[in-house]
Formats: structure tokens, sequence, C-alpha cells
């Protein structure tokens, strides 16, 4: 009997872009949301950071993470989030080992655009949630202490339409009353300000709450408001941020006032009133602060050492925008002015708007998301005064549709409706171990990709919604990536993307005017890079593209799927078929000549996937029209003939899937009919079209990948098999002269493995450790993940 243990050891994501998908906790994890699910990354972990978590729960796009606050010094287990399929979601952290979450689920109607929590007494954990809906009414939660959240009250914004909300709670000096404070912004260009008395004495058994009311009004902005922000200065203090679309930035004082007036330099000042449980409060426009060209998406305060190291405290805030930055604001306390003491991003034409932005409790490092939901990390560095971008997870923000292995297995590309291909490679640590990263990204491109091809150690062939493959080789900087080593581009062929051009033209020196635009391009690369560490998203964005070398033309629409043989020399293609059969042709390309080999015809409907054997000796192919080809090379040719071509007998519907098993005796097809069959081209069910083997899974289950391993024993295979639903089903197949047995291996659950359909499985070649596979898989929730798969 087999056993196992499965290790996720990379996930490459991104982040949704929204301005709250990201939080960073003094637990000094970040969570951040990523398409349907909720990350938790340790930014510490293997040198460079690791996911620890991929939280699934929710059924569409996560709108809004948070950590829920504790009291000062304490750290967070707590995550809240909200989502398009109108529930919100509050997850505890019940074990940083092992990372297990167990979750409360509040449910509502319709889509949840903001969210936000609340303790309600550091002693216990009541706490209040409020919810944002897209029908314009704002829910009000209590949860008491383990028990299930209730609506308490309902607020109507009428007409009005809100922009942010924050909750938090007043500075308070009274012992039986919690009075929790709700800023809630709109496109009237003002912040509506409410709140209670919340009953909290040991007197009371039950929590006694009125109902948040209008206290004051937050006005005299010019447009809408789209961040905000607020941190405990001390005691008696409440600061309040608040981001402008024209790039502003307010800043309020809430003071619980004790004295008659605010005074400030012998000035009094202009204050608004309000009071609550017999207590007086004051909200005073402390400061505006321009810098941004654009609308601020993100704010955060920070109350952390200064950069000097010194133990005093000091007030930092912390805003990014869509013109690209984002800024450290920092008070000069002599003169009571604001200013901007560090600024970050905009480094070249290829970075992005920022939407949410995140600083470290200690204020030393800032986490911001862009456009294209990549992180960018920074962290500072007293003793040169300098902040330094360091490496941070990221991945496609559209479905990965395809992925391919090198040759030897040193690195794993992938590609994207996002129209990029990225490159991810084991990076070694100090310790011996490895940790994976983005180390390339060489394809942006101006179509949806839809499939890939590897050709050899540094080159690749893509296909996308245009009709033409193009081909990539790589530059010698990816290859000094790869050996991570220290090297100039020595005058070497290096890439860049036209303005409004499709896909990378090569820079060569052959005139003095490109061989100056390549020299500053070295030293700007030798700024930036330092091949000691994994690249980061500022490196990978600019200096990673690969030249394309060739451009094929031969289909008559959007190309679908990519094959090599083994040897490299032949590359399959097909496209999707529309108006005639001959569409569905798959045409085999000479890889020395890039002219066209041979052209196979068999099917009616799109060709899904095809596979070469491992022997090169045969081609298999599946399709929409729900049969499955297989094509033998002729003897002392290079030429394919038509041996066996399936009837309906077996797969009903659409067969996704097909592959070969290590020693070129089997091949596996995977269908919409929840079905896998194992073929043997020798056997005499061949003929009637009838599998040696089949696995028939509920109807539900629609299979869209499968995989065999590389190496097995004699007479034993193992299988992967990917379902719609994202879930990995590992099995062993053995063979017992002629029966066939299967044996469960595991399940991997859409928590490990994805939460929406999978589109392709791949195990990784010349992986030699002993009782060990890796498996690389990616899908339609815009995650590439690759598991160890320990057997015993």
């Amino acid at each position: 009997m087999m056993t196992n243990q499965v290790k996720n050891c990379y996930t490459s994501c991104c982040c949704n872009r929204l301005p709250h998908t990201a939080d960073w906790g003094k637990n000094e994890l970040i969570c951040f949301a990523s398409y349907h699910s909720v990350v938790v990354y340790d930014p510490k972990l293997n040198n460079y950071g690791l996911i620890l978590s991929t939280l699934h729960g929710h059924s569409d796009r996560v709108n809004s993470v948070f950590w829920i606050k504790t009291a000062p010094g304490r750290s967070e287990n707590e995550i809240v989030s909200a989502s398009s399929d109108g529930m919100a979601i509050i997850w505890t952290f019940t074990n940083k080992e092992c990372t297990s979450y167990t979750n409360k689920v509040l449910k509502m109607n319709q889509s949840i655009s903001y969210c936000d929590a609340v303790y309600l007494s550091p002693s216990n954990c009541d706490k209040l949630i409020v919810t944002y809906s897209i029908n314009g009414n704002l829910y009000v939660w209590l949860q008491k202490s383990n028990n299930e959240a209730v609506i308490i009250q309902k607020i109507t914004f009428q007409k009005a339409i809100l922009t942010e909300l924050k909750l938090t709670l007043l500075p308070n000096k009274t012992k039986d009353y919690v009075l929790p404070l709700l800023l809630a912004a709109t496109d009237e260009c003002s912040i509506s300000l409410y709140s209670t008395e919340l009953n909290i004495s040991q007197k009371s058994s039950n929590k006694i709450f009125h109902g948040f009311q209008k206290i004051e009004t937050l006005s005299g902005y010019k447009c809408w408001i789209t961040g905000i922000d607020t941190i405990h200065l001390d005691v008696n203090t409440l600061m309040v941020a608040s981001g402008l679309q024209n790039g502003m930035i307010y800043v309020w004082k809430i003071e619980l006032n004790e004295h008659e007036s605010l005074v400030s330099n012998g000035v009094k000042l202009k204050k608004q009133q309000f009071f609550l449980a017999k207590q007086k409060y004051e909200i005073t426009l402390d400061s505006i602060l321009s810098g941004h060209d654009a609308s601020v998406n993100g704010l955060q305060w920070n109350l952390g050492v200064d950069f000097n190291s010194t133990p005093e405290k000091t007030l930092k805030l912390l805003s990014c925008s869509q013109d690209k930055t984002a800024i450290i604001w920092k008070e000069n306390k002599e003169g009571k002015i604001w200013s901007d003491i560090a600024r970050l991003g905009n480094i070249s034409d290829n970075s992005s708007e920022y939407y949410c932005c995140r600083m470290k409790y200690d204020g030393k490092s800032i986490l911001v998301t862009d456009y294209y939901g990549q992180l960018h990390l920074w962290e500072y560095e007293p003793d040169l005064n300098v902040w330094r971008p360091r490496v941070a997870p990221g991945g496609h923000f559209s479905n990965v549709v395809d992925l391919c292995w090198e040759p030897d297995g040193r690195y794993l590309i992938t590609t994207s409706l996002d129209q990029t291909t990225r490159i991810h490679a084991p990076w070694k640590l100090d310790n011996g171990e490895y940790s994976w990263h983005q180390i390339s990204r060489p394809q942006i491109h101006g179509y949806s990709l839809t499939s890939l091809a590897i050709l050899g150690a540094f080159k690749f062939a893509s296909g996308a919604e245009e009709k033409v493959i193009r081909v990539f080789e790589a530059p010698e900087v990816f290859k000094d990536f790869f050996r991570n080593s220290n090297s100039f581009l020595r005058g070497s062929v290096a890439s860049t993307l036209p303005v409004l051009g499709l896909t990378n033209k090569a820079i060569i020196q052959s005139e003095p005017q490109v061989e100056s635009n390549l020299l500053k391009l070295n030293e700007r690369f030798n700024e930036v890079t330092n091949f000691n560490v994994p690249p980061s998203e500022g490196v990978l964005a600019q200096f990673t593209l690969w030249p394309e070398v060739q451009k094929l033309y031969g289909h008559n629409y959007e190309i679908f799927a990519m094959a090599t043989s083994n040897n490299k020399k032949l590359l399959a293609t097909s496209a999707k078929t529309k108006l005639s059969k001959e569409h569905s042709a798959i045409i085999l390309w000479d890889t020395c000549t890039w002219s066209q080999h041979q052209k196979l015809s068999s099917h009616e409907l799109t060709v899904t996937q095809i596979a070469f054997s491992p022997d090169d000796q045969s081609i298999v192919s599946v399709s929409r029209d729900r049969r499955w080809s297989l094509f033998c090379k002729e003897k002392d040719k290079d030429t394919y003939t038509l041996q066996k071509i399936s009837n309906n007998n077996f797969h009903t519907r659409i067969v996704w899937c097909c592959a070969w098993t290590h020693d070129s005796a089997y091949f596996a097809t995977g269908s919409r009919d929840a079905q896998v069959g194992i073929w043997d081209k020798n056997s005499k069910e061949f003929e009637n079209c009838l599998p040696v083997a089949k696995l028939k899974f509920s109807k539900e289950d629609s299979i869209r990948a499968v995989a065999f391993s590389h190496t097995s024993l004699p007479l034993e295979y193992i299988l992967a098999i990917g379902f719609e639903n994202g879930i990995i089903d590992l099995r062993k197949l053995i063979r017992s002269k002629n029966t066939y047995e299967w044996i469960p291996i595991t399940i991997l659950s859409q928590s490990i493995a994805h939460h929406l359909a999978i589109r392709r499985l791949s195990f990784r070649p010349n992986f030699t450790k002993e009782k060990k596979l890796q498996l690389a898989s990616c899908g339609d929730d815009t995650m590439v993940k690759i598991f160890d798969i320990y057997l015993e």
C-alpha cells in the first residue's frame, strides 16, 4: 500500500486589482486577495518569503481583505474578507506551523464591495463588522466570542454611493462604554461620521447597542474621497487621513478635549464639536498634503520607530496613487509641517498605477500592489539611507492556460490570457535548500496567449488569438540569471517592447545609435540588478524580455494547442475550427528550417491537446468532436500516418486532455464526461476503441488535465487528474498480467490545489530524488503551483 505526504513548495499568484486587497499585520504576515481566494504570505521565510496558505471559501472575486486589528502590541490572528459572491468570511488563524484556519461566514444577497471589523475590547473576542453591499446598504454585524455574527443595524445612504469606509474606536476614558466610529465617504464629496454608545459593562449580560447615529460631517472636499485610514496617536487623539481623486490628502485630528479650545502657534483653530458618553470631542483639519498627480488609491498610518533607528516612535503616513508612485509623509515637529521623506515607484514606462499600500509595523518595509496585480516590496537600509526593492510574490493576473518544463526540468514556463509568458525556477538558499521564484518574463504580447511549447533549454514557441506562432530565444542576460552569476550584458542581444507593438524586438549592436542605447540599458541594468538574489518586479518588467526570432504562418484561426517532439525537431500546432474540417488539421513544423513538415487530418472540430510519445514514434490528439486520434511514424521515414481514430463508444463529451506513460506503452484521455480512459495500442480492446482501464467520477467532476509521472516502477504508473472544480486526484495504476488496478494516492482539495478549472498538469522531468516527485499545475484561478509528492 502506498502512503504519501504532499507539500506545496511554490505558489505563483497575483493580487486583485482593488484598493483594499492586501494588509500587513503586527504578526509580520501579509494577507492579500487573489481571485476567489485569500493568500497568506510570510516575507521572512526562506530568505525571500514563502506563501503559507491559499484560503478558499469564496466563489467570486474577493474585494476586501484585512487583518482584524487588536490592542497595541498584540499580534492579529483573524482575517476578514468580503467578496462579490455576497459573503464576508472571518478566518481564524489557529496554528502558524501548519497554517490551519477555521472560518465563519456572513451571508448576504448582494455583492460586498467593502468590509471592516474592530474588536470591542482587548479582553474578549467580541467584534463589530461592517459590510457595504452593491445595493447601497451598509450592514452592521455583531459577533460575540465564538458565536455566529448577526445583523444588528442597516444603514441606507439613499441616493448617495459609498466610495470608502473605515471602522475604528473613538478615544474614550469611560469604562462602561465602547464608542465605535464609522467613517463613510460618499459621492457627495464628504465623510459622514457615525457613532454610538455600546454598553460593555460587566453588570450587563448583553451588549446594549442603540445603533449608529450620524454625529458630524467632514466637508470641504472638491472631489470624491478614494482612501481613508485612522490611527490612535495617544489615548486622547485619533488621526484621520483621507485621499482624493485630485491627488490631495486631508489630515484630520479628532481629540477628546478636556480644555476650552484648540490653539496652535498662538492661533485659535477652526473646529467642529460633538459629545458622546458625556465627553467632548473636537475635530480639526490638521493639514492638506499635495504630492500626487492623480487619484490617491491607498493610505496607511504608521507609528513606528524613526528611520535613524532611535527608540522614539514617529508618526508617518504612506500613500499610493495612480501616478505610479508611493510617498512616505512625516510631520516636522518644529514647524508642524508635513513633507515627503521618500518617494518610490515610477521607475519606467512598464510600471503601472498603484492600488493598495501597506507598511510593516516597524515602518521599515513597504508593500504596494499595482494595476497588473503584482506586489512590490521595498526595505529600508539605514546604513545607506535608501529604500531597496526586494523579492515579492507575483504571477499572472488572468487564466493560466498552459505550462511546460524545460527538457531537463531546470525551470517551468507558463502562459496566460493576461498576454504574458513567465519563467519560474528554483533558487539555491544558503542552507542548501531551494525556493522557487519568477526569474524572467520573456514575452509581453498584444493578444491573449493560448498555448506554449518548449523547443530547447533556451527557446520556446507560443500561440495566441492571432493565428501566428511566435518563436523566442533567450538573451545572454537570462542565461546569466539562470547561472546565478554576476555578469555584464557584454553587447549581447537584449530585447525591448516597442510602443504599440505586439511583441518583443531584439536590440543588436549594428549602428552607433543602437550601441549607445544598449550601453545605457546595460548601465541601468547593472544599477538595479543583483544576481545574488532573485529578480524583483521592477527587473522582471524591464530587463527579462526575450527577442522574437521567428514567426510561423499556416493556420486560419486562433492557435489552440501546441506540442513538441522529445528530440525537439518537430513542433505540432492546432487552431480553432470554425467553418471547415480542414481547419482542424494539425501542422507539423520543422524546427530547423521552420517550414511545414506535414499536415495531419482526422478530426472534425478543434483539437484541444496534442502529445508526442516519449520515443517520438506516436502522436495522440484529442478534440471537441469527442474522439482521439493516434498517428504513428512510418518505417524509415520522418512522417506520420493515421493508425486509429476512436468512435464515441467511450467518451460522450468533449475530450480535453491526453498524456503518455514514460515507456510509450499507454496513453490516457480525459473528458468532460468525467471519465479517464487508459489505452494500449497493442491490445485487442484497442481495435474496438475500448480502454484497458478506466476511471469514472461523478457527473459534476469534468476532467480538464491529465499527466503521467516520468519515472515509475515497472508496470506501475502514477497519474495526476485535474478537474473543472480545481481538485487534483493522484492515482497509481498497476498492471498484473491482463488486469489493471487503481490505487488512490491522495486528493488535493481546493484550498491546496486550485479553486477553479485546472488547465494543465505536468510532472517535473529528470527530478531524481528518491521517493519524491514534483508536479506543476495551473488553472483559471490565475495560480501556478508546484507540489512535492513524497511516496513510501
